[in-house]
């Protein structure tokens, strides 16, 4: 059985008021099936200030905050609170990565 009809049989069980009463999953209305990746780094998630050299502009703080992975919706609060820490040091003049 492929795995878009097992979730939309999983739907209808946990909400039954999806389709009409007596019904199942041939009376869901699917527009489109769309499958997103969600990347990963070998290392783990990657959460770091970075300066890089622009020709003309000078120095420009970076911070990187990604890889996750499977994993990210339970750590974005964590990766995101991290990040602006980050952030908001960079922007302190006295501050140098």
């Amino acid at each position: 059985m492929a795995l878009a009809e097992r979730i939309m049989q999983r739907s209808v069980r946990v909400c039954p008021g999806l389709v009409p009463p007596g019904s199942g999953t041939e009376k869901l209305r699917v527009i489109r099936h769309q499958v997103g990746l969600r990347p990963v780094r070998a290392g783990g998630p990657r959460i770091e200030p970075e300066v890089f050299m622009h020709p003309t502009h000078g120095p420009l703080k970076v911070v990187h905050c990604y890889g996750a992975g499977g994993f990210g919706f339970q750590s974005s609060y964590g990766m995101a609170g991290k990040a602006a820490k980050l952030v908001n040091e960079s922007l302190d003049p006295e501050a140098s990565f």
